[in-house]
């Protein structure tokens, strides 16, 4: 039986799963400090629950790419700063593809 199971992990359609490659532990930013990566992480896992893997991964994905800095000179992207200063309705639109997204915000 042992066997069996391991062979479906590795050839079978289990192999090619999205947590595999979309999990939240995978969607940091790779240049982020430790402590926003950790903060990254658990925004990954806050928004994953009632969400398939891919479409946490496009909202994580834009919240990096458009959440707007908290003040002039300040980093743009996922980061504690920005998402406390942050407009809820701006929040709501970048992530509004995640499940419950309304309740998320």
């Amino acid at each position: 039986m042992y066997e069996l199971v391991r062979q479906m992990r590795l050839c079978g359609p289990a192999r090619d799963a999205a947590v595999d490659t979309m999990g939240c532990e995978r969607l940091f930013s790779p240049t982020a400090s430790d402590r926003d990566r950790r903060f990254q992480i658990l925004i990954s896992l806050m928004m994953s629950s009632q969400t398939k893997d891919a479409v946490n991964a496009v909202a994580m994905g834009r919240l990096h790419d458009e959440l707007p800095p908290h003040e002039a000179g300040a980093p743009p992207g996922l980061n504690l700063e920005n998402i406390l200063a942050v407009e809820p309705a701006k929040l709501n639109e970048l992530i509004r593809v995640v499940g419950f997204h309304n309740n998320k915000t």
